[in-house]
């Protein structure tokens, strides 16, 4: 009786660990925190005048006017979510003592025809913190976002480790790098796999992305090919802003630069950045 109540016991231990074997791998749980607090379902949540709007089946969150003077934390936490829309409705306004935007596991793109302008005491503003690929895109809006350091950070644990391609698409994005005691610099975005410019340009003159050491990342380096730590602002490429050839009249040209930041010797046949000696820059095209 005792051998084969054990027997039965023994096989439904089996059963059992066969069972737990034969489960589906669950997935990590999406996680999306704004200031803090964590947002699992469809929300409308009012900040400061203005609007956060989730959308959980398309992973969207709409920012319309929303001011924040001052929060202690993180803005935006995003966890394992694939691909995350951030949409720019307004203008809006945050400051912040930790991340603007802190994302693991997953592509984010931040678009719409409004702006965010974002601060923080913390060294980074938005930062990719995983060694996954990932891509984050900036396209159509105004983003102006600063940390004590760095405004864009990707994942940089060594030259095997670069994981974040930075992708900006005719928007307006401004950025600022940091310097401080023996000498370091911190360019205003750092730690990139690859970038890309579609329809903007740099215009910020003689600053480029980058790498100082071949597979070190790509960052903003200035005319001595150093880490440039001044901030930068990249712009849609204008047809409408692009001026004819300086005259006798003008202050004389100090240099002139590609859109890509590139110096150049002379003037090339397209767009020209062409900077004055009294500090102006303007758009030359020559035909």
């Amino acid at each position: 009786m005792k051998k084969q109540l054990l027997k039965n016991t023994l096989v439904a231990i089996a059963a059992l660990f066969i069972a737990i074997i034969a489960l589906p791998t669950t997935a990590q749980a999406q996680e999306l925190r704004i200031l803090g607090k964590g947002y699992y379902e469809d929300a409308v949540e009012n900040i400061g005048g203005g609007t956060a709007t989730w959308d959980k089946a398309n992973a969207t969150l709409t920012l319309d006017g929303i001011n924040v003077e001052s929060h202690k934390g993180s803005f935006i936490y995003c966890q394992d979510i694939p691909n995350l829309k951030i949409v720019l409705a307004g203008n809006n306004t945050v400051n912040c003592t930790s991340y603007i935007l802190f994302f693991n596991e997953g592509n984010v793109e931040i678009s719409g025809t409004g702006s965010l302008t974002a601060r923080t005491t913390d060294r980074f503003a938005i930062m990719q913190n995983e060694p996954s690929p990932s891509t984050l895109t900036i396209k159509d809006c105004m983003l102006d976002v600063q940390g004590s350091e760095q405004s864009i950070l990707g994942y940089d644990n060594g030259p095997t480790t670069l994981a974040l391609n930075l992708v900006v698409d005719n928007a307006t994005l401004k950025v600022k790098g940091a310097t401080g005691g023996w000498g370091w610099k911190k360019a205003g975005i750092g730690g990139l796999k690859a970038y890309e410019l579609r329809g903007c340009h740099i215009e910020t003159p003689g600053v480029r992305f980058g790498e100082i050491d071949e597979g070190s990342g790509y960052k903003l380096l200035g005319e001595d090919n150093n880490t440039y730590y001044g901030e930068v602002s990249i712009v849609p490429d204008d047809a409408t802003a692009i001026s004819q050839p300086a005259t006798s009249a003008d202050a004389p040209v100090s240099a002139i630069y590609s859109l890509d930041g590139s110096r150049q010797p002379r003037m090339q046949q397209g767009v020209n950045i062409v900077k004055m000696s009294d500090g102006t820059t303007r758009k030359v095209i020559r035909r």
